[in-house]
């Protein structure tokens, strides 16, 4: 009976102890942010390096919420830069126009989701082809696009216009954007 009675004893000093411990530590980072304070930091950090790097940021109130508008027209386009646009959550309007976005840069653009809640995109003066455009199947609330001096072709167009209008996951009132192309 002792034996037992000090295993239980030594089990509930090392449950007190460890109590103790995530008592004293905390159960995230110890640096007295709430999740949504480190959510907003990291926010707050990443307009302000697009906004070091030469883009233009304005906040947007929407009656669904609040959303970015970012101008990073003429600015060279790789994965961080991509990264960080994706670091500011919402963009509700993108102009990437004159800039060095490429084919090469599509796929990422679209999985990193950052045309899905795009009214505007801005895309002229681009090195854009179809092979590029046609990755794009992520713009669900798109109602303007500027494909202006691209090498988007109208078949690729078309395309996407038919597409669009087949996709359930776009809302009636987006599926026919209105898309410039001279």
């Amino acid at each position: 009976m002792t034996r037992s009675h000090s295993a239980l004893a030594r089990r509930a000093a090392r449950a007190a102890f460890l109590a103790a411990l995530f008592a004293l530590l905390g159960c995230g980072k110890n640096d007295g942010l709430s999740d949504n304070d480190r959510r907003m930091l990291n926010i707050q950090q990443a307009a302000e390096s697009l906004k070091g790097k030469g883009a233009k940021i304005q906040e947007r109130s929407y009656p669904q919420g609040n959303a970015w508008a970012v101008d990073a027209s003429g600015m060279q386009v790789n994965e961080e830069l991509l990264r960080e646009l994706k670091s500011l959550g919402n963009i509700s309007e993108l102009n990437l126009s004159k800039s060095t976005l490429g084919d090469e840069h599509m796929a990422l653009f679209n999985e990193l989701g950052l045309g899905t809640l795009a009214l505007k995109l801005d895309l002229s003066h681009t090195a854009i082809t179809d092979a590029g455009f046609e990755k794009l199947d992520n713009l669900r609330l798109l109602s303007q696009l500027n494909l202006t001096g691209t090498k988007v072709t109208p078949a690729a167009v078309e395309r996407f216009r038919t597409k669009r209008l087949k996709d359930e996951r776009v809302w009636e009132r987006f599926r026919r954007p209105t898309i410039k192309m001279k």
